[in-house]
């Protein structure tokens, strides 16, 4: 408050200050070139002392302003380097990094992993076409079963777009973890394109925007740790979690989601 009301007090000391000072100078320049201050010895013979005063006046109100303009556009920079202070950004250019980073961060979560694994066309083994990334996949899955067996809360939500995606909620439940929860939504739009990611320990995100089964180019993969934006996709995730089915939750387990996924599967072969 003190500090606005500063701020207003210099504003119009400069308004009702720097005025004065040019229209003087104004003046002063006028009459001298129509020598009307010809008569007045004081003034015609100080012009140039004047002149130079009033100069070194309107010199320091310059650089007074401009420190304070710098000053304040040093503030804003501050300011937006505070905001995106603690933000960590890493761009994969392919699934192989991809799915080794996750495969990294799950060998090193140590409180809970959030898994919000959409299925759509085309996903999962059908995804990944060079070695590289075969190899890559099938240790993501490894380093996945490892997760959840050991003192992690995992949970994930699913949907079941293809006979792999449920032998894969299949094998994950055969581990029988406490530690292990799954959700799922037995029906669902798999032509529509989602955003899939992973929360580790509420500090970071890693997703993909898959485009399958339209399209596989540009698709973005990238890892992201800053407290809020996580906090972002933690919320959402949790409120899909809240809406999911129950299939596994710690002890209590059922599959009817996995059943009626079956059965609407068969039917559509």
């Amino acid at each position: 408050m003190m500090q606005k009301i500063v701020q207003i007090i210099m504003q119009k000391m400069e308004r009702y200050l720097l005025l004065p000072i040019v229209f003087i100078c104004f003046l002063i320049s006028v009459f001298d070139f129509f020598g009307a201050l010809d008569n007045i010895s004081f003034i015609s013979v100080n012009i140039p002392t004047l002149t130079l005063l009033l100069s070194s006046m309107l010199g320091i109100y310059i650089i007074n302003v401009t420190y304070n303009e710098r000053n304040s556009f040093e503030s804003e920079i501050q300011r937006a380097i505070k905001s995106v202070n603690g933000l960590d950004i890493k761009r994969f250019e392919n699934k192989t990094d991809m799915f080794k980073h996750i495969s990294r961060r799950y060998k090193s979560a140590k409180d809970r992993v959030d898994d919000l694994s959409w299925g759509c066309l085309g996903d999962g083994e059908a995804l990944v076409r060079t070695e590289n990334e075969k190899r890559a996949f099938a240790d993501y899955l490894k380093q996945k079963q490892r997760c959840a067996t050991k003192e992690v809360e995992y949970r994930e939500v699913m949907t079941f777009s293809s006979p792999e995606r449920i032998e894969r909620a299949e094998e994950m439940l055969k581990l029988n973890k406490f530690s292990y929860n799954l959700k799922g939504f037995s029906r669902a739009d798999n032509k529509m394109p989602r955003l899939v990611f992973t929360i580790i320990d509420s500090s970071e995100v890693i997703f993909v925007s898959y485009k399958q089964p339209h399209s596989t180019e540009g698709e973005i993969r990238m890892s992201i740790k800053h407290k809020e934006l996580v906090k972002l996709f933690q919320d959402y995730f949790d409120a899909i979690w809240l809406s999911a089915s129950l299939i596994k939750e710690k002890n209590e387990v059922d599959t009817t989601v996995l059943e009626d996924a079956k059965q609407r599967l068969q039917q559509t072969t």
